[in-house]
């Protein structure tokens, strides 16, 4: 195999390195097949050995473009089988939310469900910030959370607010404490979620 195709592959295995050995070394196998089959074809019609590999690389994606193409096909086809545990556990705590919002609706400030609501997101919030090697489902997760807190958590509490404002001639200060610290928690986690949906979309574009 000529050395200037054995680059172009060594390149294309770096880009790769997000995925398991196993798929990387059998995509990595069928470019090199395909490459030399191109050059075979072209050094059949005249071209030198060097101007058959030359042309074929350079008609050729690069191994950054090539390696991104490959890296969303098997997230897509992954993810469709097989959610990844970052997928399920950031879910998980971010439903830490639901469980803050409750003590809201039963109208009195159960430190327990506000413990366990605040031990779940603040799981959620050290296990995104901690995250390395996004793939493509995660990212997408990531970026639906600030969708999900203006358009669910926000609404809900605000309606539980309102209703317990209606039932109620009198709000203690410390229920309204709770109710600002709950709307502020909800702002901070929408605005990191996004910010680090979209550095981690840049770090997985650009092959950190």
């Amino acid at each position: 195999m000529n050395a200037t195709i054995n680059d172009y592959l060594s390149e294309l295995a770096r880009y790769l390195n997000v995925l398991p050995k196993r798929d990387r070394d059998n995509i990595v196998a069928e470019i090199d097949l395909h490459l030399n089959e191109k050059v075979n074809e072209l050094k059949e019609e005249g071209y030198s050995d060097n101007q058959a590999v030359a042309k074929v690389l350079t008609d050729f994606k690069t191994p950054k473009s090539l390696s991104l193409e490959m890296v969303e096909e098997y997230d897509d086809k992954e993810i469709q089988n097989k959610p990844t545990f970052f997928v399920f556990f950031s879910v998980f705590c971010f439903a830490g939310f639901a469980q803050a919002v409750i003590p809201i609706l039963r109208r009195e400030l159960d430190t327990a469900f506000i413990s366990f609501g605040l031990i779940l997101i603040i799981c959620g919030i050290i296990t995104v910030l901690l995250k390395r090697n996004w793939r493509i489902i995660e990212i997408k997760t990531i970026k639906f959370f600030p969708k999900i807190c203006l358009s669910l958590y926000f609404p809900v509490s605000l309606l539980f607010f309102w209703w317990n404002t209606g039932e109620q001639s009198y709000l203690a200060l410390t229920w309204i404490y709770y109710m600002a610290a709950y709307w502020l928690l909800l702002l901070i986690c929408a605005l990191l979620s996004k910010k680090i949906a979209q550095k981690a979309e840049k770090d997985f574009y650009e092959f950190r």
